[in-house]
Formats: C-alpha cells, structure tokens, sequence
C-alpha cells in the first residue's frame, strides 16, 4: 500500500509547528521556561502570536512537544539496539540511559516536563509513551518465547511495571531525593527485584 504524499500545504504547516518547536526550545534553554513569553516564541520563529496557539495550547503544551519529538526518537532507537541476548537488567538500563542523558541537559526543564506527564488525561498519553511501551511488551514477549520470561506473566502489565520503576527513580533523581551517584544503582536494584518476579528460574 503506498503512502500519499503530503500536500505543499500540509508541509508548510509541518514547517512551520518545528520552526515554533525549535523557537520555544531554543529561547527555554537561553533564558529559563518562566522568562520566555509567547511573544517571544513566535518573533524567534517568524510567525504571528496567534499562529503559536494553533499548534499549542500554551507554553506548557510547546514543551511537552519539544520532549515528545526528542524522546520519540530516542525510544525507537534504544527499543532497536536492544541484544536479545544480554543479561534482562542490562538491557533495560541500556534502554533507559538515554532518556536519564536527555533529562541531564536541563534539569529545571525536566522537571516541569515530568511534572507535566503525570497529569496528564489518562486518554492522552504521549505518542512516545506509547511506543516505548508497546516496546517493551514485545520484547518481553520474545524473553517469553525464548524462555526467559515465565509464560503466565501479562507481558503488557510488566511492560507497566518496568516502566512505573524508571519512573519513580526518574522522578526522585530530579526531585532532588536521589543523587545522580546512586541514581542508575537504584533503577539497577529495582528492575534485579522485578526480574527474580518475571523469570522462569525461580
């Protein structure tokens, strides 16, 4: 089946929401998400103030776009150089390290973007979000196949699990109640625990 074209019209107006992303991304890490106005985002970007809230509710919205094009990406990409025969543990810190150095770059963003996820409506969850776990479900699903999952276990809950881990350890990392030092040792500890739960070799 082949994918049409997108139309000059619908290009321009892709050109235009990432030329409003890389503004707002740009001016966020010069001068801080609270400095930055709207006004501001759209003369970087070239476009009229209105134009912005045809592609963002606010600047909250634009930054929550500016991770999910960022972490979509990493997500395919780490979901992909995932060995299916490394250690289970190794594997999902690998999977996670790019996510933790995309957040290092600008802690006060991160925070507000972490913040921002978790009220988000239950009906809306991050396209990102929904690749990784998704994922993540398949490849439990293949360690199942191959015996290393034992085959009772709800691969799509574990998947859920896993991720509810990285992101209690996320979460505390950039609260300030776990240093960067014992940062990757915790989600270490946390995932070894779940994994004696999901293997087949009790």
């Amino acid at each position: 089946m082949q994918h049409e074209k997108p139309t000059r019209r619908a290009r321009a107006q892709h050109e235009k929401q990432q030329r409003i992303i890389a503004a707002a991304a740009a001016l966020f890490q010069e001068q801080g998400f609270d400095a930055t106005t709207i006004e501001q985002i759209a003369a970087q970007a070239d476009v009229a103030k209105g134009t912005i809230f045809l592609y963002a509710e606010s600047k909250l919205h634009l930054l929550l776009l500016i991770y999910e094009n960022d972490l979509e990406q990493r997500v395919v990409e780490a979901l992909a150089a995932i060995d299916s025969d490394a250690p289970v543990v190794e594997s999902l810190m690998a999977l996670f390290a790019p996510f933790f150095a995309l957040y290092a770059q600008n802690i006060e963003l991160a925070r507000r973007f972490v913040h921002a996820q978790l009220f988000l409506p239950a009906d809306q969850p991050t396209h990102a979000l929904t690749v990784l776990l998704g994922g993540l479900t398949a490849r439990i699903r293949d360690w199942q196949a191959s015996g290393r999952v034992a085959g009772d276990v709800d691969a799509m809950l574990a998947a859920q699990t896993i991720f509810a881990i990285y992101f209690s350890v996320l979460a505390a990392w950039l609260g300030g109640r776990l240093p960067e030092t014992m940062r990757d040792a915790q989600l270490s500890a946390a995932l070894t625990l779940l994994w004696r739960g999901l293997s087949i070799n009790q």
